[in-house]
This record gives structure tokens, C-alpha cells and sequence, in this order.
């Protein structure tokens, strides 16, 4: 049987909060491309698509996670660390598109989808639970 005592992260609970935030994310960015949002980015020059979004998302959100899996597996603790790591590692980004963004909707759009991305992350690993209240199954077991 599994001691959910030194579970790290729960799948159950990250890949719905990607699946959200992938969800989200395009959403932004058809509001931002109807609110007339050109999508573009003048270093490197390249033209973001909902294609981009979608998998820029998705795929850093899922990597990251297996490696923050693999790491609070041997010490449960280090959860918290990725969780605000990972915030961080997207919510500070969120300038660069007001200095490469070719349009302001354009640069708006791009930051919201960067702080759409690391409050999903943040959410996802839910670092103000502890492992051992987390799970419904240990209070059960506990009464």
C-alpha cells in the first residue's frame, strides 16, 4: 500500500491544473487575437500561434512536473520549493513581452498567458497542504 505520508506530487491534482491552464491560455489568446492582438515578436522575429501556446504551455508544465515529481518523491518537502520556483520561474517573465511584443494587446495577452501558466503550477502542487492531510483517504483512515 502507498504512504501517501511522503507523497509529493499528485498527478491527480497537476495534470487537471495543465489541462486548465492549456484551456485558458488558448483562450487568452483567441480574446487577445480578437481584440485585435498581432501576435508578433520582434526578437527573435516569429509570429506566436495558438499552436505555440498551446504547447509552450503544456509540454514546460509537464516536464517540469516530472522532475519535481522525481525530486519531492525522496523529500517530500522540496513540493513547496518547485511550487514557488515555478511561479516565479513564469510570473517574472511576463515583462519580456511589453519589451518584444510588437502591439501592447499583443504584449498584454503574452503576460497574462505567462501568469495564467505559473498560477496553474502554483495551484497544481498545492504547497499550503501538508502530504499527510492532503488525501481524504488518511483522514478516513485516522477516525
Amino acid at each position: 500500500m502507498h504512504n501517501t505520508a511522503n507523497a509529493g506530487i499528485r498527478w491527480r491534482r497537476l495534470a487537471p491544473a495543465i489541462l486548465i491552464g492549456v484551456i485558458l491560455n488558448a483562450g487568452v489568446f483567441l480574446i487577445g487575437r480578437a481584440a485585435g492582438a498581432s501576435m508578433e515578436i520582434t526578437d527573435p522575429t516569429m509570429t506566436i500561434t495558438v499552436w505555440t501556446i498551446l504547447f509552450g504551455t503544456a509540454v514546460p508544465l509537464l516536464l517540469f512536473g516530472l522532475i519535481a515529481w522525481a525530486g519531492s518523491r525522496r523529500v517530500p518537502a522540496l513540493r513547496t520549493w518547485f511550487a514557488w520556483a515555478g511561479l516565479a520561474f513564469a510570473v517574472l517573465p511576463a515583462v519580456s513581452p511589453f519589451l518584444f511584443a510588437a502591439d501592447l494587446t499583443s504584449a498584454i495577452a503574452l503576460a497574462i498567458i505567462h501568469v495564467v501558466a505559473g498560477v496553474v503550477w502554483f495551484i497544481g502542487l498545492a504547497p499550503w497542504q501538508s502530504p499527510v492531510t492532503a488525501t481524504t483517504g488518511d483522514a478516513i483512515a485516522a477516525n
